[in-house]
């Protein structure tokens, strides 16, 4: 669609550059699609296990009422995305990519470790993510029934449980 329907001859040579250096990264990963069930996205060192509570708890800041409600949104997003990850772990596997054995203990501990508490089970203590989340709504300058309003869609998320077995 690029070379069809942009003429390359009409751009200026700053447009020209732009243009060539988008098209090499789309052909570098065209090429690389064939191998991309060829990677362990969940390992001993880092992952989704990790990615996830570090970016919600390392980076992403709680200064307004939005910023409250797109980390909640992110909460309830991680059923999807984890979802997403179990699915794409099955793709690998029966294609025989499979981290090798020392990597599933670790690993499965530390989505132990993420999905452990509220909103998670029903433990009675908070998950880490709610506890960071629990955390940056008290800076937030804000009236106490919305900070109750949104702790508790924090809270409403519950449920995210994975029965499948490791393959």
């Amino acid at each position: 669609t690029l070379r069809r329907e942009i003429p390359y001859d009409e751009l200026d040579d700053d447009t020209r550059l732009s243009y060539d250096l988008f098209a090499l990264d789309a052909q570098r990963e065209l090429d690389r699609h064939t191998w991309r069930f060829h990677t362990y996205p969940i390992n001993q060192l880092y992952g989704w296990q990790s990615r996830i509570p570090g970016f919600l708890i390392g980076y992403h800041a709680v200064q307004s009422v939005s910023d409250a409600e797109a980390y909640v949104q992110r909460i309830h997003g991680i059923r999807d995305l984890l979802a997403q990850v179990v699915d794409g772990l099955e793709v690998r596997a029966r294609r025989g990519v499979v981290a090798p054995a020392f990597v599933f203990p670790k690993a499965i501990a530390d989505c132990r470790n993420v999905l452990s508490g509220r909103p998670f089970d029903d433990s009675g203590n908070d998950s880490v993510l709610l506890a960071d989340f629990r955390k940056k709504l008290e800076s937030l300058d804000v009236e106490e029934t919305t900070r109750t309003e949104l702790l508790a869609r924090a809270e409403s998320v519950g449920g995210v449980v994975f029965t499948r077995s490791p393959p």
